[in-house]
């Protein structure tokens, strides 16, 4: 009698173990948990930044705190809801998206891995993706924010990213040494992402890109590369081994700015010169009215 009452106990205990675990399972939602990252870009020829993102699941909230780089989570449920706040430079406008987004489009799409990503575009709207393809396309709402940088004037930011000034690069050697190549950043000390642009001939003071006259946007440094074979016998074996200068100039962004927006033409011609030892001489920004010479600093590599 006594290991029948025993037995049923145990077959209790195991039955409410396994409704136990069945329940767990359930409230888990494990079968629709996912493996995946997040990341954040920007379409092409757009400037912005992301200031507050939140990607809300059933059960969690996921705040990606590098908004530079991909975040990955592991066994999460997929998202319902989306929050985000960013900056437009080109707008000189904060937006905000703060809304359902289509949970089952994504489940859909996502594998047991993968990634969803939000490219911002143009005039506060934005893609949503998944693995790659594109699920949604929202939008967000204009927002009255402060300015998110103390150290930086929101001014220069704005001018620089809706800017379609053109810069026409010469270089002149005193010295005779070879022109290498020369590559021209963009100013990135005002977070904005445009491409870099370079220069690979010289031709009579001209800097060419694949035999064009070459082209820039405003920048703020100059990586110059100069091979020292002046006054070496051609096909020598000191010529063929000749040293490469690297000069690494550096100009002052808020003086680029200044010259710029007091000067409302889309038209400029930068002259570098270098002396009779490849050293920096003077960098000029001109027009066909005024020359203005740049602040610069300079870096020498050999």
């Amino acid at each position: 009698m006594a290991s029948k009452i025993w037995n049923i106990i145990l077959l209790i205990l195991i039955g409410g173990l396994i409704i136990g675990i069945f329940l767990n399972e359930i409230s888990y939602n494990r079968f629709s948990r996912s493996d995946y990252y997040i990341y954040f870009q920007n379409k092409e020829g757009v400037n912005s930044k992301l200031l507050e993102n939140r990607f809300i699941t059933k059960d969690d909230t996921i705040d990606v705190p590098d908004r530079e780089n991909h975040w990955s989570v592991d066994e999460k449920l997929l998202p319902e809801k989306l929050h985000l706040l960013w900056y437009s430079f080109e707008d000189d406008t904060f937006y905000e998206f703060n809304g359902e987004i289509d949970y089952n489009l994504i489940r859909k799409r996502m594998k047991k891995d993968g990634s969803i990503g939000v490219e911002l575009g143009k005039h506060g709207t934005f893609t949503l993706k998944v693995n790659d393809k594109v699920a949604q396309n929202l939008k967000g709402t204009e927002v009255l924010k402060p300015w998110f940088d103390k150290d930086v004037n929101r001014d220069a930011v704005v001018f620089f990213a809706r800017n379609k000034v053109e810069i026409t690069p010469y270089l002149n050697l005193e010295s005779g040494s070879e022109f290498s190549d020369v590559t021209f950043s963009p100013v990135t000390f005002y977070y904005l992402s445009n491409p870099s642009d370079y220069a690979d001939t010289l031709v009579n003071g001209k800097l060419l890109r694949e035999n064009q006259p070459a082209k820039t946007r405003p920048f703020d440094k100059i990586n110059l590369k100069i091979t020292k074979n002046a006054r070496m016998k051609p096909r020598s074996e000191e010529y063929f081994f000749a040293p490469v200068l690297k000069v690494k100039i550096d100009l002052d962004a808020n003086q680029l700015y200044r010259i710029l927006r007091n000067n409302p033409i889309n038209q400029f011609d930068l002259k570098i010169n270098l002396d009779k030892n490849d050293s920096l001489k003077s960098v000029y920004l001109s027009n066909q009215k005024e020359n203005f010479k740049l602040k610069t600093t300079a870096k020498y590599e050999l």
